[in-house]
């Protein structure tokens, strides 16, 4: 009884290992937001885009959108209970997946599933956000289990080459592909099993799960032809792939993996287990489960490449992982002698009858026991073994994902105050050529309701100007001509703490001087807002002097607070203008902390003190 009490304790703490940063995590993909003004448009417009309309540099350029219906179903959770009904939903696509993975690996022989949930939180965690993607994980896990119904036991909808089993591959895969282009990993994951399967020895059965797989592969490829696109679908994944490499040096889910990423690392530690493992079973048995390795040694090489890709990797590798295990365990215990106990508890005569005469009937299996000194050192292996494995995840979460759940949690990288601004100054400002880093773009074009076209966001459309833009930012020189070249004239950018040194005279103190001065001289270009995230200049001559005297912080702004300070020594500028211009910034940002508030009139204060000491 105290057993089952410790038993069930370990299970609640690792499903609650496992699923709590499903709910903790905070949303911080940007996607999510050119997503939701998509999906508003095809609710309010009934209107299936088929250009691009919410930026200026590309405006009217086709855009083929394959997550039209991912689009309509984010907008509507958001129009029902805004980010906090979109995360909930988020929590429950990844425990939906997780949950059915546990099913898997019951299915596969795991006596102990919910042990692998853990890891499998550690290997999806990278996209464990609001994403497209979500429900092509959802679908690929409920595919694997589909597929491991078959390799295991011949059942499942994959069994039979009935109508039923037919219709309903057609649909998973005809609502799949309406929902996000991913399903061609699902294919992908038919036909690895279809070829392990065939090549992994195992006969006449093998080769007819291997061709009624190859079958229902193709039945999906072919259904997933019933969505807007049609065959078009096809060209557009081909052209991602094609320009995947443009992402690279930007979005961190399209480059390498890397041993050297904190949530990355675990993902070559299980490559390494899976390794070992196969390794041991080939000297143990003299072969290896390839139908299950194969496959998932293929995703750990495409995620390699794309670190998007992990969580694939994870589920297929975490099954043959656990496969492994119970055989290990297993093959130890029946390696070792046996002696059959009786129900009172002694050992059997020899001599094949009882005291009263009678035979001992056969006893069942489950209590052939090896002699309790092998039985001791056995389970003492299996709490080592297990400990060690347990105490993974638990000094990864410690490290990796506890202090993200501290974060703030939606989407830290938006800013209220500056969509405020712009809103409230939408007939001086939103006529204005805008650019903005992509990461702002959608955000930028869905809560000032598009009144400003953007210059770019996370779509794959963009792919060429994010490049353009990272070469750009090399050098001041290069950036003004990638400003001149599309005609800047309103320009968002994230306010970093970076700086230059500047000589102020002989005899004079060096100043440290922010790094926008550089990008954006202050003779050509107006600082109009500014917080603790991002930076807005405005073009002089488009604004006019009246309206850029109104609106320009010339002193009080981000970072350049030493060169404020020693004017206001030298005499060259009056306190009582640098308290104007932060008043202002208070306004623009309401949310401001009492705190910060504080810090900036107390340094006012001495701004004041110090114009009044003779010099």
């Amino acid at each position: 009884m105290e057993d089952e009490k410790k038993e069930k304790i370990l299970k609640v703490f690792l499903y609650f290992l496992a699923f709590s940063p499903f709910f903790l995590m905070p949303l911080e993909n940007p996607d999510i937001f050119w997503h939701l003004s998509s999906g508003k448009h095809l609710l309010e417009k009934r209107e299936f885009l088929t250009t691009e309309i919410f930026s200026w540099t590309l405006a009217g350029t086709p855009w083929r959108n394959f997550e039209w219906l991912t689009q309509v179903l984010y907008y509507l959770l958001y129009s029902l209970g805004g980010f906090s009904a979109i995360a909930a939903f988020k929590a429950l696509i990844f425990s939906a997946a997780a949950l059915i993975f546990r099913k898997t690996l019951s299915t596969a022989g795991a006596k102990s599933p919910v042990f692998f949930l853990p890891f499998l939180t550690v290997a999806v965690i990278s996209v464990v956000d609001a994403r497209a993607d979500n429900l092509t994980l959802l679908g690929f896990a409920f595919l694997f289990d589909r597929i491991q119904l078959l390799a295991e036991k011949g059942s499942g909808m994959f069994s039979r080459f009935s109508a039923r089993n037919i219709f309903l591959t057609a649909l998973l895969f005809a609502l799949w592909a309406n929902l996000h282009a991913g399903f061609v990993y699902g294919i992908f994951l038919m036909l690895a099993y279809s070829v392990s399967l065939l090549t992994a020895g195992g006969g006449a059965a093998g080769k007819e799960k291997s061709r009624k797989l190859l079958f229902f592969s193709l039945t999906g490829a072919a259904a997933a032809l019933a969505n807007p696109l049609g065959w078009r679908l096809y060209s557009v994944i081909l052209t991602h792939m094609r320009e995947s490499g443009a992402y690279k040096a930007d979005i961190a889910e399209w480059q390498s993996l890397s041993p050297l990423n904190a949530h990355q690392l675990p993902l070559f530690l299980l490559l390494s287990a899976l390794l070992i493992l196969a390794a041991a079973a080939y000297f143990r048995r003299k072969r290896t489960d390839w139908a299950n390795l194969a496959p998932a040694l293929v995703f750990f090489a495409a995620a390699a490449k794309h670190a998007r890709l992990a969580p694939f990797f994870g589920i297929t590798a975490l099954l043959f992982a656990a496969k492994e295990l119970e055989r290990t365990f297993d093959g130890f215990e029946k390696r070792n002698p046996t002696t059959r106990l009786p129900e009172n508890g002694l050992s059997e005569p020899e001599a094949g009858g009882n005291q009263n005469g009678g035979i001992i009937p056969p006893l069942p299996e489950d209590i052939l026991l090896p002699p309790a000194r092998d039985r001791g050192f056995i389970e003492w292996g299996k709490k080592a073994f297990l400990l060690f494995f347990f105490a993974l995840p638990v000094f990864y979460y410690s490290l990796y994902l506890i202090p993200q759940f501290k974060r703030e949690n939606f989407y830290r990288f938006r800013s209220e105050g500056l969509v405020s601004f712009l809103n409230a100054n939408e007939k001086e400002l939103s006529g204005l050529k805008l650019y903005n880093p992509y990461h702002c773009g959608g955000w930028l074009s869905f809560e000032t309701g598009g009144k400003y076209r953007i210059f770019m966001d996370g779509r794959y459309l963009f792919s060429g100007l994010l490049a353009e833009f990272s070469s750009a930012l090399r050098t001041p020189e290069a950036w003004n001509a990638f400003l001149k070249k599309y005609g800047i004239e309103l320009a968002v950018i994230e306010n970093l703490n970076q700086t230059f040194r500047q000589e102020t005279g002989p005899g004079s103190p060096v100043l440290e001087r922010p790094f926008y001065l550089n990008l954006f001289p202050e003779k050509d270009w107006a600082l109009v807002y500014w917080d603790g995230k991002y930076l807005l200049f405005a073009d002089r001559k488009k604004l006019g002097k009246e309206r850029a005297s109104a609106m320009e912080f010339e002193h009080f702004r981000a970072n350049d607070f030493e060169a404020a300070e020693y004017a206001v020594k030298t005499g060259s500028l009056n306190p009582e203008k640098l308290k104007k211009e932060a008043e202002k910034y208070f306004r623009a940002n309401p949310a401001l902390a009492e705190g910060e508030k504080k810090i900036f009139r107390d340094w006012l204060e001495n701004m004041k003190k110090a114009a009044e000491k003779p010099r």
